[in-house]
Order: C-alpha cells, then sequence, then structure tokens
C-alpha cells in the first residue's frame, strides 16, 4: 500500500459552487516532494489513515471574537495514492466530527446523550459533503 503524508480541511468559499469540499495538501518533506505544502487537489470524498486533528488556538480565539475565518484547523493523516478508497470499504465510520471556534477551541462529537467529547486523533477519517455541499466528517 502506498501512502503519503496529507492534511485535509474543508474550503471556506460558498458550498454552492460546484467544487469539491474537502482540500488535500501535500506535507511531505520539501526535499522528498516538489509540491510539499501545496494543495495536491479538491474531492467530495476522501478517506485519511492515522489522523492528528490539530488547530492554531491563537487564531480560532481570533475568529471566536468576530475575526474574518481563515484555515486554521485540519485533519493530518496518510493518503493512499494506488488506491481511491471509498466509505463502503469503512462501514464503522459513523461518529461525525465537527469544529466551530465559536463552538470550542478542538474537534469534538457528540455522545448519544448530547455532550461534547474531544476528538483530537483517529485511525481512520472520512470527509464527505452533503448535496447541498457542507463538509462533514466520520470516525469510527
Amino acid at each position: 500500500m502506498k501512502t503519503i503524508p496529507v492534511s485535509a480541511h474543508f474550503r471556506l468559499t460558498s458550498p454552492a459552487q460546484d467544487l469539491p469540499r474537502t482540500v488535500i495538501t501535500d506535507k511531505r518533506p520539501r526535499k522528498a516532494s516538489g509540491t510539499s505544502g501545496r494543495v495536491l487537489g479538491y474531492r467530495r470524498e476522501l478517506i485519511l489513515h492515522n489522523v492528528t486533528f490539530r488547530v492554531n488556538t491563537a487564531e480560532s480565539a481570533r475568529i471566536a471574537n468576530g475575526a474574518h475565518r481563515s484555515v486554521h484547523a485540519r485533519a493530518h493523516g496518510t493518503m493512499r495514492t494506488d488506491h481511491i478508497e471509498t466509505r463502503s470499504e469503512y462501514p464503522t465510520l459513523l461518529r461525525e466530527v465537527h469544529y466551530n471556534p465559536r463552538r470550542s477551541v478542538y474537534f469534538h462529537s457528540f455522545d448519544h446523550d448530547g455532550r461534547m467529547r474531544p476528538v483530537h486523533s483517529a485511525n481512520v477519517v472520512f470527509f464527505t459533503q452533503t448535496p447541498t455541499g457542507t463538509g462533514r466528517c466520520f470516525i469510527e
């Protein structure tokens, strides 16, 4: 299985635009890749492995206080390059993960009783979008 390190985030522009929401950025070291730090592409669906959710807390606080939005929260993990994976290969990815800087400074999910729980990492993460273009993220 061939993989590369990447980060993923949802585009901030209007979901009404007919473009995939998930942005994939190359996280390979500069010496290993001429595209390090650059956007590799956009996908409507994406599976990442060995994921760490990261938030720039200073930027999150700035946005929570009314500043303009910026990309400051990402999922860092590995993406397969030899096969495009689908959700059907991972039927247990049912718990939705959220991020809203006005609600919390970390990625989180909600328990069945409605309590918010932090999510810092996951073995497998599925990114998708609704028909209206809203980005969604699921873990086991």
